[in-house]
């Protein structure tokens, strides 16, 4: 039931705005409510980490620019102090999302590193599904050009946005083929097409 949820989720992430099919998969799995929502958040955590490891790992690899990295890491420190301090400071929030952070703690772990170890694994067969896309249309991208254009269109595409993450999926596509010096329309039309 839950493999069928998480389908269940990405198809309403593609057709709802901001990220709604994640709520879909929490109101259709039942159960308390706080308790599997924790488990959608330690999810979109596991992949930050795997695709912020991964966008770190090309961009010094290539000695590409670091483009957004910097404001993106900046961006997540400061949503990690605010919520720490909220957190801290109000009892009630703190009682409120427990089941929330526990999931997200379960995952410094044995078990919360092999399936890091699984992500980045995935994630880089799906950069090859970039890369694919980019001989396919005559962008030569590679391994390496496949894995950074993946990590930083789905790193945007953790931000809840429109409909099939239409606007900030397609402006991450292009800021990365353009800092590749690739051509970047024809591709993205592909890349959304393929994916």
């Amino acid at each position: 039931a839950s493999y069928g949820l998480t389908l269940v989720g990405y198809m309403g992430n593609n057709t709802l705005p901001a990220r709604a099919g994640d709520l879909m998969r929490v109101v259709l799995l039942g159960g308390p409510r706080r308790g599997v929502l924790g488990t959608v958040v330690a999810e979109r955590v596991l992949d930050a980490c795997a695709l912020m490891a991964i966008f770190a790992f090309v961009v010094l690899d290539r000695g590409l620019d670091f483009g957004p990295l910097p404001y993106l890491v900046a961006a997540g420190v400061l949503v990690v102090l605010a919520a720490a301090t909220v957190w801290r400071l109000a009892p009630r929030v703190r009682e409120w999302t427990r089941p929330l952070v526990g999931s997200t703690r379960d995952l410094l772990s044995p078990y919360g590193a092999a399936l890091l170890a699984l992500s980045l694994v995935l994630w880089t067969v799906e950069a090859l599904v970039y890369a694919v896309v980019g001989a396919a249309v005559g962008v030569h991208l590679g391994v390496t050009g496949g894995l950074y254009v993946m990590a930083l269109t789905n790193l945007s595409a953790l931000i809840p946005a429109a409909p099939g993450y239409v606007g900030t999926y397609d402006a991450a596509v292009l800021l990365a083929l353009r800092s590749l010096r690739q051509p970047a329309l024809g591709y993205l039309l592909v890349v959304r097409f393929v994916l």
